[in-house]
């Protein structure tokens, strides 16, 4: 790259001006920001946190999950079971061993009546007043950052599938 041969006078400096790199550095510079603005959008909508984007639900046989999308590692998520006892006011819910592999359990509410474990699930047993509507809300804090891949359903009725991204 060469100097322009005489420089250009603007107020009481001489510059040596190559245009040409300077609308390569305002190029840069926009991109820059349209890359800031859409970061600040994504999060703001909620990709990598609370917000809009980071709710989601799923719903198969009865039973329906909501739950958040992306989580952070050692920070506590929810996960809202809405389903229907059975005609004993007995709520059986299971969930995949492999959830609880790369999370902690810190509350269930309401209180489970028991916990079984097997070698591929982990089944919450509720007692209820009477057969009906049913709301279980389990406190998980995830322990691995990644993607998980998870299952839950209920004894002889409907499951779901859901999926989470763990940042760390």
């Amino acid at each position: 790259m060469s100097l322009p041969e005489k420089p250009q006078r603007i107020g009481s400096l001489e510059l040596h001006l190559d245009e040409r790199i300077q609308h390569s550095v305002w190029t840069v510079q926009r991109v820059g920001w349209v890359l800031m603005g859409a970061f600040l959008l994504a999060a703001v909508l909620g990709l990598f946190g609370d917000g809009p984007l980071s709710r989601a639900s799923a719903e198969g046989g009865g039973l329906k999950l909501e739950y958040v999308r992306t989580a952070r590692v050692s920070f506590p998520i929810t996960l809202d079971v809405h389903g229907t006892s059975d005609g004993q006011g007995v709520f059986q819910l299971w969930f995949e061993r492999s959830l609880f592999e790369k999370s902690k359990v810190e509350h269930v509410m309401p209180e489970p009546e028991r916990v079984e474990f097997s070698s591929e699930r982990v089944t919450y047993i509720f007692r209820t007043t009477a057969p009906g509507p049913v709301h279980v809300v389990l406190e998980l804090k995830p322990e691995r950052a990644g993607k998980v891949h998870a299952q839950l359903g209920v004894v002889g009725g409907g499951e779901v599938r859901f999926e989470q991204l763990v940042f760390p």
